[in-house]
């Protein structure tokens, strides 16, 4: 989280917002202030998907669950960080193999 939460305020514009959905149980996310940054704590069903359909990018610092089939299920570009990961992570490939894939 502290990586994107730098990541968002090096961006620094005014018609971007960083959106954090989900449970926080450690206060990891009591140190991340800033403006346009928004803590909607856990979101499920329906209101999960009205908000993906209404974002330009997912991303899931940290190891990539079933959020991704969500994720993609509402056309979303996903970014993750190289870490521990579950099985999921097949679903993403590296940059090279998708350039690699579209070129071809």
């Amino acid at each position: 989280m502290d990586h994107l939460a730098e990541a968002f305020v090096y961006i620094n514009r005014a018609d971007i917002g960083l959106i954090l959905v989900g449970p926080d149980p450690d206060g990891g996310l009591d140190k991340i202030e800033g403006d346009n940054i928004f803590k909607l704590g856990p979101i499920f069903g329906d209101k999960k998907y009205d908000l993906l359909s209404s974002a330009d990018i997912f991303c899931l610092p940290g190891a990539v669950g079933l959020s991704i089939v969500d994720a993609f299920y509402c056309g979303l570009p996903f970014v993750t960080e190289e870490g521990d990961e579950s099985g999921e992570i097949m679903y993403l490939g590296s940059a090279e193999k998708a350039f690699q894939t579209i070129s071809s």
